[in-house]
């Protein structure tokens, strides 16, 4: 299968077999959706790869990595311009992150950008990312 550009140090699991897994655990999600050809992947990747806190905070999510033709076909996935408008072209950049919670619903106010922001989804820093994973732990009443 292919390599993801964000790294092996995170225990990344296939779509439908982590979606299973946050229902059968009651465990939060990341989903991490890029592609193999793109550059702004690898730049990104390489950020989330040299940061030791990500992960750690990672162990506590079931962590969802899909590449290329492994990205879910849902519009749920591919969020516009806010949560409701779910507009393909909006929504397909890359990467994109979408946070899931311990029940398996996508939370759609986890993003890294206003509602207004086209690209909502897309994380260029590490640490909004992480802001965001601890906020879904403390939702989920788990410690971060």
């Amino acid at each position: 299968s292919t390599k993801g550009h964000f790294g092996d140090e995170v225990h990344w699991m296939k779509f439908h077999d982590g979606l299973q897994k946050i229902l059968n655990d009651h465990k939060p999600g990341m989903v991490l959706i890029e592609k193999s050809w793109c550059p702004t992947c690898k730049k990104v990747g390489d950020r989330f790869i040299k940061d030791q806190e990500f992960h750690r905070l990672s162990k506590q999510f079931v962590m969802i990595q899909c590449i290329d033709d492994e990205e879910p076909n849902f519009d749920e996935f591919r969020p516009g311009r806010c949560g409701c408008d779910l507009t393909e072209t909006d929504g397909s950049y890359y990467p994109r992150i979408l946070f899931i919670d311990s029940d398996g619903n996508i939370d759609y106010s986890l993003a890294n950008g206003p509602e207004s922001q086209i690209y909502r989804y897309f994380y260029s820093s590490v640490d909004a990312c992480k802001n965001n994973m601890r906020k879904l732990l403390e939702k989920c009443g788990l410690p971060a």
